[in-house]
């Protein structure tokens, strides 16, 4: 077993156009939860009961005022559309589509090994991070797409997005 690798982008995103997506997000959220609190299929469908359903639209409706009202910056950004997170003082960064998710991998060498949380902002890092821990880095095989070396395809996101960022989760 072993973390995710996941690759992003660093993506310029106002606070003010992230709250803006994230209220059109809600609100679309909002009025579905809406259908379902008068369609008995949908909530059926989902193994949920009316109460629950008018519980969470309370709860959706309450997190769209404070949201509109300009608190939870950090919460807004790392709830994007995608695969999202916001570093302090660092930005934002979106996953990258192009890129195959686990090109390697870290695996737990036993039980009592945790996961990693590290996040790789450079190929250098990369780099030593990978000689680091050499004895749990793994290629993991679903390059079919591109047909490149794990490392090549490394080599290429740093190329293409020298201010992204690797994650494992």
């Amino acid at each position: 077993m072993g973390c995710h690798t996941w690759f992003f982008r660093k993506e310029e995103r106002s606070i003010e156009e992230a709250r803006r997506l994230y209220l059109e997000m809600l609100d679309n959220v909002i009025d579905y939860w809406r259908k379902m609190e008068t369609d008995a299929s949908i909530r059926d469908h989902y193994g949920t009961t009316l109460e629950n359903v008018r519980w969470d639209i309370k709860v959706m409706e309450r997190r769209y005022r404070i949201v509109k009202s300009g608190l939870c910056n950090v919460a807004v950004m790392n709830r994007q559309e995608g695969v999202t997170s916001y570093i302090p003082d660092k930005g934002f960064y979106i996953t990258d589509d192009t890129m195959p998710h686990d090109i390697f991998r870290v695996g737990k060498n036993s039980k009592t090994d945790s996961y990693f949380d590290d996040e790789l902002f450079s190929m250098q890092e990369t780099i030593n991070f990978i000689e680091k821990n050499k004895e749990k880095v793994y290629e993991y095989h679903n390059n079919e797409l591109t047909k490149k070396d794990w490392k090549e395809q490394l080599q290429d996101f740093w190329d293409r997005y020298p201010d992204g960022m690797i994650h494992f989760g």
